[in-house]
């Protein structure tokens, strides 16, 4: 009878203390549910705050400049993401995208939104206009502010790199660098704008998007102007761009242009057609000469020196030229190799001792083992200057510049893809000349943010580590945890 009590006290016992850790537990378990719904909630409606960036670079995090800029905006800014948010989430490219513009949001005169475009057909139009909704596509971004637009596309915000030729891949992400570029220019009370001419058969803008990306990173509103069809270059031009055009100057072009340079105190940039076809430029040269001392010749540069010649190439007007560290280029590395693909020759004029008011100088030129062959047959041996620059310090009149390019081909996308940074240097030259002729305009502090390299860090293991690596991670854990739940059950199971 003892024994048959003590056995029931002892399983009352048992079952209040099974009860007791049991009660224990659920109200363990249902605290710790109650907590972790209560701290989403709150990372719900904070997410934007409380995101934290752990990468190395800081990817998705904003620096100095752009906070400091950002809060001294005046006016209300508006971006416009042209996609659906929630599925731009699910693309990796822009989910990287959509985490920098959540820090652009918080403050007070940012607004972000994401429209889909194909959801509403006119909703570009309204935006930005007719005349600039064509360049404007699914996946690119809006910056505006009032009636100032600027458009980045959807590749802009990351640096490529090709690999052997044969596929690209993202090396870097310069979100933060074009957005904030982008803000300071529509809020910006004056702006460089830069006419591209046509009705010379000009190459297509289409074709040198790497260029124009650097004109609009140093803070220029880019347009277009039929010459043909102009009795005047517009009163808000800052700089004319000739880009390889087929055909001279008419007789009233010129004129209209000269004005302009000599009166205005405007800036040209003439880039020569690379296409051999015999016109040498009587009009442009006139112009050319007469306010700069400079002028295109009617040649092709060559180089003699195998090492200096581009072998994948396999031609002669292929070479490796040199930038030359005067004026504009003042900055670059001395000698900094730049690649030249059928060139002309630009020639320098020497002026007289009392002409003091044009300097000039060149920019890019080929070794001594170079050469230029006139369309006569006429050859000259020696350096070959392929581009120059000259400012005319206004004696006449106001201060105006000219730089004038040997050819067009090392400004194209098509050389870009295939030789990357020994073309963007021909590009840097070009941006350096144009930031030289535009200084006047100050700095955007956009275009001095750096883009961030991805952490491309590699783990490399040998045979012998690998199958090290594989057996722990499949035989010691695993056995750990095995035994660690055999001693936790050894010890509990006499409670």
């Amino acid at each position: 009878m003892k024994q048959e009590k003590k056995e029931k006290k002892f399983i009352s016992a048992r079952v209040r203390r099974d009860f007791r850790y049991g009660t224990n537990a659920l109200v363990l378990v249902a605290a710790v549910l109650v907590v972790f719904v209560l701290a989403n909630l709150a990372l719900e409606s904070f997410s934007t705050q409380l995101t934290i960036d752990l990468t190395k670079e800081k990817l998705y995090s904003i620096g100095e400049v752009t906070d400091k800029n950002l809060k001294a905006l005046k006016q209300d800014v508006e971006i416009v993401a042209l996609y659906d948010r929630t599925k731009g989430e699910s693309d990796s490219d822009r989910a990287e995208v959509i985490r920098v513009l959540d820090q652009y949001a918080q403050y007070d005169h940012v607004k972000i939104s994401y429209k889909d475009p194909d959801s509403n057909p006119g909703l570009i139009r309204k935006l930005v206009g007719e005349t600039d909704a064509a360049s404007y596509s699914e996946g690119d971004y809006i910056v505006k502010c009032g009636d100032k637009t600027r458009r980045i596309g959807a590749s802009d915000m990351f640096v490529y790199q090709t690999y052997q030729y044969i596929y690209q891949y993202k090396s870097a992400i310069q979100v933060e660098q074009k957005l904030t570029s982008a803000i300071l220019f529509v809020t910006s009370d004056e702006f460089p704008v830069v006419y591209c001419a046509t009705g010379h058969e000009e190459r297509s803008r289409s074709e040198f998007t790497n260029l124009f990306n650097r004109i609009e990173a140093l803070g220029c509103d880019i347009r277009d102007l039929d010459l043909a069809q102009s009795q005047a270059i517009p009163e808000d031009a800052t700089v004319l761009i000739f880009l390889g055009p087929k055909y001279d100057l008419t007789e009233f072009e010129a004129a209209m242009v000269e004005e302009w340079l000599e009166q205005s105190g405007g800036q040209m940039i003439f880039c020569a057609d690379y296409d051999q076809r015999g016109e040498d430029y009587e009009r442009f040269n006139k112009i050319l000469t007469k306010l700069y001392g400079l002028s295109v010749n009617l040649d092709l540069v060559e180089e003699t020196e195998d090492k200096k010649k581009i072998a994948q190439e396999n031609k002669d007007s292929a070479f490796i030229g040199t930038s030359v560290p005067k004026g504009p280029l003042g900055d670059m590395p001395k000698g900094y190799d730049i690649y030249l693909f059928s060139t002309r020759s630009v020639k320098i004029y020497a002026q007289d001792s009392d002409v003091t008011f044009i300097e000039n100088y060149p920019l890019i030129q080929s070794a001594e083992s170079g050469k230029s062959t006139d369309f006569a047959g006429n050859v000259t041996s020696g350096v070959q200057v392929v581009a120059a620059t000259a400012v005319n310090s206004g004696v006449r009149g106001p201060i105006t510049h000219a730089a004038v390019f040997g050819s067009t081909l090392g400004f194209s996308d098509e050389y870009y893809q295939r030789y990357e940074q020994a073309v963007l240097n021909e590009i840097s030259a070009f941006g350096y000349t144009l930031h030289w002729m535009i200084s006047d305009y100050g700095v955007n502090e956009g275009n001095l943010i750096e883009a961030k390299l991805y952490d491309t860090t590699t783990v490399v293991l040998d045979k012998e580590k690998s199958n090290t690596l594989a057996v722990v991670s499949m035989v010691v854990i695993p056995a750990l945890i095995i035994g660690g739940g055999v001693v936790v059950w050894m010890r509990r199971r006499h409670l």
